[in-house]
């Protein structure tokens, strides 16, 4: 079974993106045994 990341991680990278002024930012899960690789803008 694939494990998803928790909604928190991706609050978390959201809230860094919107304190520094980064538009768009990528969150990466290594935990499977392929990588699971999320794009996140704001």
């Amino acid at each position: 079974m694939k494990k998803r990341l928790p909604k928190i991680f991706e609050s978390q990278t959201v809230s860094y993106l919107k304190a520094s002024d980064i538009k768009v930012g990528l969150l990466v899960n290594f935990g499977n045994k392929s990588c699971e690789i999320r794009r996140l803008m704001i």
